[in-house]
C-alpha cells in the first residue's frame, strides 16, 4: 500500500490525539459538513470541525426540502430534526414557466408527500447539536493556509492566531468559496454565472400560501417563498451584467419587483417591507476538477454548484456530505476504491444535471431574443482535458 492508503496508529479513532491533531479535520460548519461529521463520527471517526467566525448568524437564501429529499434525511438520521413546531410544511410549488398564468405542483401526488420550508439557522443549530453530541468537535476559526509534509501530513494555518492543526485528510465543506480545493490548486470549471438578488420581507399580515414560486421574466426569474415566522424570501435571478453598476438599493430592487407579475401580485395586497437586504449572491454552475485527491476530498458546493431552479441545495449538500465523509472512513480504514466511487458519481451527476437544466431552460420560449434564455438553452458539457 501507498503512503496515501496505508493505516497506521495516527489514523485509528481510539488513538487518544495530541491537542492539535486530527484523523480529519472538515473545512466549513453548513449541512455538507456537518453531515460529513456525523457520517464520520456514526463511523466511530472523531473529526474536527472549523466553523468560521460569525457564519452561522447570517440569513441564507436556500431554505427549501423538496419531499425527495426526505430518504437523504433518513439515511443520515435526521428526519426527526424536520418538524412543524420548528419549520413550515409546504403542500407545492407554484410556476410561470414556459406557460402564461399559474401552474400548481401538488406535492401530495408524489411519495413523500409534502415539502418544507427551513429556518436555516434553527436547522444547521439543531444539526450541529447533532454533531457534537455524536463526537464532533468544533473550532471557531476560518482557514489561513495549508501545507502537506512528504509523508502526507497536513498543516493548518488558522487566522485565528491559534497553533496550527495536524491532520490526515481534510474534507472541503466550505462552500463556493473552495477553500482547500482553490488552495490545492483544483480547476474550478463553471459553465454559466447566474446571479441572486434577494431580501427578506415582513408584513402584519403575512401571507398564508406555503408554497414557493417561481416566475419567468424577460431578464431572469424571480423565486419567493414563505419562511416559518411569516417572513418572505424574494430573489430575482439573472446575468450578473444586469446588476454591474446598478444602484442595489430597496427602492431599485422595489422597481425590479414592481416589473415581475405574480410575484408583485403575491406582495400586493399583504403589505410586506424590506426588512433585510436586498443582498448579492453568486448562483453560479460549476464544478472543481477534480473534487478529490491526495489526503483531501470536497463536498457540497465546495464540489459543485447548482442552479438553484434545479432545486439541489439543501439536499445535494447533506447527501454529499454523507457520501464524502463515508469514502474517507473508508480510506482511513485503506481502501481507497469509495473515494474514487464518490468522484465518478459526483461528476457524473453534474453532467446530468447540466442536460437537464439545459431542457427546463427550453421549456421558456416567450422570451427567444433575450440573452439570459438563449444563453442557457446551449448545452456545454464538461471537459476535463488537462
Amino acid at each position: 500500500m501507498t503512503r496515501e492508503t496505508k493505516r497506521d496508529s495516527r489514523d485509528d479513532p481510539s488513538t487518544p490525539f495530541a491537542a492539535n491533531r486530527w484523523p480529519v479535520v472538515i473545512v466549513g460548519a453548513g449541512p455538507a459538513g456537518l453531515a460529513a461529521g456525523l457520517a464520520l463520527a456514526g463511523q466511530g471517526v472523531r473529526p474536527l470541525v472549523l466553523d468560521r467566525p460569525g457564519g452561522r448568524t447570517s440569513r441564507k437564501i436556500g431554505e427549501s426540502l423538496a419531499p425527495r429529499a426526505w430518504p437523504i434525511l433518513q439515511r443520515l438520521g435526521i428526519e426527526s430534526l424536520i418538524d412543524e413546531s420548528r419549520h413550515l410544511a409546504s403542500p407545492g410549488t407554484l410556476s410561470n414557466w414556459g406557460h402564461e398564468g399559474l401552474v400548481s405542483n401538488d406535492f401530495l401526488m408524489q411519495p413523500y408527500g409534502r415539502g418544507w420550508h427551513l429556518d436555516r439557522s434553527v436547522f444547521e443549530d439543531d444539526l450541529r447539536d447533532l454533531a457534537c453530541r455524536s463526537g464532533v468537535s468544533f473550532r471557531r476559526s476560518s482557514l489561513f493556509g495549508i501545507d502537506r509534509d512528504p509523508g502526507g501530513d497536513w498543516t493548518l494555518r488558522l487566522d485565528s492566531g491559534e497553533e496550527a492543526i495536524q491532520s490526515r485528510f481534510l474534507i472541503d465543506a466550505s462552500g463556493r468559496s473552495a477553500a482547500v480545493a482553490s488552495r490545492v490548486r483544483a480547476r474550478k470549471l463553471i459553465f454559466d454565472r447566474l446571479a441572486a438578488w434577494y431580501a427578506f420581507m415582513e408584513s402584519k399580515t403575512p401571507i398564508e400560501d406555503a408554497r414557493a414560486m417561481v416566475e419567468a421574466g424577460p431578464e431572469g426569474w424571480w423565486y419567493s417563498a414563505l419562511l416559518p415566522g411569516g417572513q418572505l424570501v424574494v430573489a430575482k435571478f439573472c446575468d450578473p451584467g444586469v446588476l454591474a453598476g446598478r444602484d442595489r438599493s430597496v427602492k431599485e430592487w422595489a422597481k425590479a419587483l414592481n416589473e415581475s407579475e405574480w410575484t408583485r401580485q403575491r406582495l400586493l395586497n399583504s403589505g410586506y417591507t424590506v426588512v433585510d437586504g436586498p443582498h448579492v449572491a453568486a448562483a453560479d454552475s460549476a464544478i472543481f476538477d477534480p473534487v478529490s485527491g491526495p489526503g483531501w476530498v470536497a463536498c457540497g458546493d465546495a464540489a459543485a454548484c447548482y442552479d438553484p431552479i434545479s432545486s439541489h441545495g439543501i439536499a445535494t449538500a447533506i447527501a454529499s456530505g454523507t457520501d464524502a465523509g463515508l469514502a474517507l472512513q473508508a480510506a482511513l480504514a485503506g481502501d481507497p476504491g469509495p473515494m474514487a466511487a464518490y468522484s465518478d458519481r459526483v461528476e457524473r451527476s453534474f453532467t446530468y444535471y447540466l442536460k437537464t437544466r439545459a431542457e427546463v431552460y427550453a421549456c421558456e420560449q416567450r422570451w427567444l431574443d433575450s440573452p439570459f434564455w438563449s444563453n442557457r438553452r446551449r448545452l456545454d458539457l464538461p471537459d476535463r482535458g488537462r
